[in-house]
């Protein structure tokens, strides 16, 4: 396998634990909290990380370090579940964004560290 195939391997590896990962724990508590169905939930949950992908983890944690940028994700996931709520008018409270905001950045600390660490290998 030449090297640019398997870097390809590699990031879509790493993308596609990033949407289980926080798709499973967006999409459950999303839908515990918010009351709404679970299409609805999942859907907003993998909207979100496209952007979290992009800034978080392909930007943010190459530029700052681990700690940096789980909290950008952290707030991150915060703002934009407090503006879909807002939108679509999801019965979420403050409390409950800040929980699903904590899960997720618990998540993405040890995310990052996965993605440092195959980082390291791979260069």
């Amino acid at each position: 396998m030449d090297a640019r195939r398997k870097d390809g391997c590699i990031v879509l590896t790493k993308f596609a634990l990033k949407m289980v990962l926080n798709g499973f724990i967006l999409s459950v508590l999303v839908y515990w909290y918010a009351d709404i169905p679970y299409v609805n939930a999942l859907a907003a949950a993998l909207a979100f990380m496209a952007a979290a992908w992009f800034i978080g983890d392909l930007w943010l944690l190459r530029k700052a370090n681990n700690a940096v940028a789980t909290v950008a994700d952290a707030g991150l996931t915060f703002a934009y579940l407090w503006a879909a709520a807002a939108f679509f008018r999801w019965d979420l409270t403050f409390d409950e964004l800040l929980v699903i905001a904590l899960f997720v950045g618990f998540a993405e600390w040890f995310f990052h560290r996965y993605i440092m660490s195959v980082d390291k290998v791979t260069l």
